[in-house]
């Protein structure tokens, strides 16, 4: 027995060591893009942001030809690969258009985008990661809530971006990433297992950091997504039916593009949001129909988009602000087609649900991605930001049970 011992103790040593470092990677992944899509790292350190960047890079650099170490992560590899070649064409092209200089730095900011590779290689379930998600989403809405005004003044201090002068409606704002106080209430909500009084207040915490953040759109679709989940209520029909709606949102706004005259931010432009998309959508419509084949591409800083966009100084345009639009301009009618994907795959399919309250990640998940999928039709963000990091990990968990159920069947057909 000694002997036996001392043969496998190293081997499981590694093995256990291996499985800390995956774990590591994993969690370092959800904060860097927590981080990047919050703006608080700077308020601590004006490097955060850079940092957390590098770590994406990093991941990417890392799994993306780990990937190629067996069969079963060729899909990841491959859309790795996809991904990638998309956002250098279509960098060189908006280069080619405006004859700007190359800045290759600016597609580092769409690599949370890559996050499935290190999800998906490490080999850590998707479960555990969506376990880390919500305990990283708890702390940042935490402190989010309880240091409210100390960012205020902060961010005064160092003159952080983290402060946005908002509409006249709303004032002074600061930037919040919703999608993850979504996470965090939707996972205390599915976790039956966890303290009743623990996960009240991070609810009610979750609320009160979207309310505080002041995003009107998101939180009324969010409250409806709890509604329809409270009455059980999001069954399949349902979901195809939410699908087909924000379908026909996306036709009627693309359908200003070709009718003259049409404007549909129109409708919205007693509200002061609604004004700035209303300018933003007659500024770009002539660019989206002179280039909706490849796009005007990605810009090397936001400065060379509203110079190539010949944009007023009045005012700024923000593709992530025109919803179905956005990607049409900046990757052409290939990138609609994607959002169209990303739209049916966030709403309609799930993955698969075990008995109990063993998979409250999964319903969260399931739950934020429709949220924000619905709110594509005025805002991007799922596919042009941060919030991307719910397809991905959307993606990661299809990957994972798929090679789990093909091992299953070869089990199976060995001992049959």
């Amino acid at each position: 027995m000694t002997g036996w011992m001392l043969l496998t103790t190293p081997r499981i040593g590694k093995l256990r060591l291996s499985g800390a470092l995956a774990r590591l990677s994993v969690v370092l992944v959800l904060l860097a893009t927590v981080v990047k899509a919050s703006d608080l790292g700077s308020l601590f350190w004006l490097q955060a942001d850079m940092a957390a960047m590098l770590i994406l890079i990093a991941a990417t650099i890392i799994y993306l030809p780990a990937c190629l170490s067996s069969a079963r992560y060729w899909p990841a590899f491959w859309m790795g690969v996809a991904i990638l070649a998309l956002f250098v064409f279509a960098h060189v092209g908006f280069v080619r258009r405006s004859g700007m200089g190359y800045n290759f730095n600016a597609i580092f900011a769409y690599f949370p985008a890559l996050t499935f590779l290190p999800f998906i290689r490490s080999r850590v379930t998707i479960d555990r990661t969506l376990y880390y998600l919500a305990w990283i989403s708890a702390g940042y809405i935490v402190f989010f809530t309880l240091g409210y005004e100390w960012i205020i003044a902060a961010a005064k201090e160092v003159d952080s971006h983290i402060l946005k002068m908002g509409d006249y409606q709303r004032g002074l704002r600061v930037m919040f990433a919703p999608a993850f106080a979504a996470y965090a209430f939707f996972f205390m909500w599915e976790w039956r297992r966890g303290n009743i009084l623990f996960r009240s207040i991070v609810m009610a915490m979750s609320i009160w950091a979207i309310w505080l953040s002041d995003y009107r759109t998101f939180l009324a679709l969010f409250l409806l997504v709890c509604i329809l989940r409270a009455f059980r209520s999001l069954n399949l029909l349902v979901r195809i039916g939410i699908f087909i709606t924000i379908i026909v949102g996306y036709a009627i706004l693309l359908a200003g593009l070709i009718i003259p005259q049409w404007e549909p931010f129109s409708y919205f432009m007693d509200d002061a949001s609604g004004f700035a998309r209303l300018l933003a959508y007659r500024h770009v419509s002539p660019f989206v129909t002179d280039n909706w084949l490849l796009g005007i591409g990605i810009a090397g800083s936001s400065a060379d988009l509203q110079a190539y966009l010949r944009v007023p100084t009045y005012y700024s345009v923000y593709p992530t602000d025109l919803g179905p639009i956005g990607p049409l301009l900046i990757y052409g009618i290939g990138g609609l087609c994607i959002y169209i994907v990303l739209t049916a795959c966030m709403i309609i399919a799930r993955l698969p649900m075990r008995s109990g309250a063993r998979t409250p990640g999964r319903m969260a998940l399931h739950l934020t991605s429709l949220v924000c999928a619905v709110q594509g039709l005025i805002s991007p963000s799922f596919m042009l930001e941060n919030n991307v990091l719910f397809p991905a990990l959307l993606f990661s968990g299809w990957v994972q049970l798929r090679q789990m159920r093909n091992r299953r069947r070869d089990y199976n057909a060995i001992l049959g």
